[in-house]
């Protein structure tokens, strides 16, 4: 495969939601979450011009992508991280993210910060991620991993 991660251009916005419902909905999630999350993981031209947005392509295909941004002086949040469903496992969530930690150390931040859906939440231990708290997500008893990458 010919592969190429590049910056996202604001007119990729509407196959990034569109990659990203179809991500998110791999984990068994209902249909009544999905679109009970539909805004928050809908990717506006706006949002690509306000955040740093990496995508993998291949032929022009978007295969997945990641989008950070700083949250403080010294730390990046990594916001998305989303691969579409027939590429996940295949490496691809390891590359972006490798990515993703060399313009972090690039641009001279010194952490990375996320917010993990709790079944990528062992994804990201194993690349060193370590879980320093959880939030509470819309749904009672439900609560999103806060990890944190020294790099």
């Amino acid at each position: 495969m010919d592969m190429e991660i590049k910056s996202a251009n604001i007119s990729d916005a509407e196959q990034l939601t569109t990659l990203t419902l179809a991500s998110k909905s791999y984990w068994s999630y209902t249909p009544e979450q999905i679109r009970a999350w539909t805004n928050d993981l809908t990717i506006t031209a706006d949002y690509i011009q306000k955040h740093q947005v990496f995508k993998l392509e291949n032929d022009h295909a978007i295969l997945g992508y990641y989008s950070t941004y700083e949250s403080s002086p010294d730390q990046i949040k990594l916001d998305n991280l989303f691969i579409h469903p027939s590429h996940i496992g295949h490496g691809f969530g390891k590359k972006l993210l490798n990515h993703c930690i060399q313009e972090a150390k690039q641009q001279g931040y010194g952490t990375i910060e996320l917010d993990a859906d709790p079944h990528a939440e062992s994804f990201y231990s194993h690349f060193g991620f370590k879980t320093i708290g959880q939030i509470p997500t819309a749904i009672p008893e439900r609560f999103l991993p806060v990890m944190t990458l020294e790099i």
